[in-house]
């Protein structure tokens, strides 16, 4: 069997496509929009089948082993500090997290706390760097 025995366009077909190019053609389409934080957005409407509780998480390298993924998006991305929120600890969206700051100096892992208290710490952490 062959793909020409099948109508397809096979001109329209994507394989393999990069975030960045699935979040293009998603906004193009008009399908979603950017949030001040980068993240794209979608408006599923009033009745989606799911409550607004239901949360999933993927259980892959980024949330089974948060450091080891973040010193290797680190040396990728040429940053000099990446935050890794662990999940592995507590569900996605929850009101507290645990989260590791990865530099090029070693891991700060720091306990369980709400995130305002992260943003906060986080923001004397980069303000003492800076200083």
């Amino acid at each position: 069997m062959t793909i020409q025995l099948f109508p397809l366009e096979t001109s329209k077909i994507r394989r393999n496509l990069q975030p960045a190019e699935l979040v293009e053609i998603a906004l193009r389409r008009g399908e979603g929009q950017l949030a001040s934080t980068g993240s794209f957005v979608v408006e599923t409407g009033q009745h989606t089948g799911r409550s607004a509780e239901d949360k999933y998480v993927v259980r892959d390298a980024e949330t089974e082993k948060a450091i080891e993924h973040g010193q290797g998006k680190l040396d990728r991305k040429g940053c000099d500090m990446i935050v890794a929120n662990d999940v592995s600890v507590d569900k996605m969206g929850g009101a507290v997290n645990r989260v590791h700051i990865i530099t090029r100096n070693g891991v700060d892992s720091w306990d369980r706390m709400g995130k305002d208290a992260v943003a906060a710490r986080l923001a004397e952490r980069i303000a003492d760097a800076l200083a």
